[in-house]
């Protein structure tokens, strides 16, 4: 009649080299996927730090340029020399006779 208490057996070197290299793995996996969140939480900061950033220079652009339209100042930096370009040119009179 076999016992139901299962025989004391001590751990193999081999088994003990499984766990540790298992151990091992499951920890660089760990760290990667930390790593990868982080990259992905930066750049989602990035993205909303760069929209605001945008949102308030397009505002301060149509606050402070004098004659400025949505269209002058969304041009990416375009914006503000159309401004002062409009500002400082004189139109032409032509007349035709």
């Amino acid at each position: 009649m076999p016992s139901l208490i299962a025989p004391n057996q001590t751990a193999t070197p081999r088994e003990m080299l499984m766990w540790a290299v298992l151990g091992i793995l499951v920890a660089a996996l760990l760290a990667a996927f930390w790593t990868l969140c982080n990259d992905q939480v930066q750049k989602a900061r990035m993205r909303d730090e760069n929209a605001q950033l945008q949102r308030t220079a397009l505002s301060d652009c149509l606050s402070y340029m004098p004659r400025s339209t949505l269209h002058s100042c969304a041009g990416g930096g375009s914006g503000v020399q159309a401004a002062q370009a409009q500002a400082t040119t004189v139109p032409v009179n032509f007349t035709f006779r």
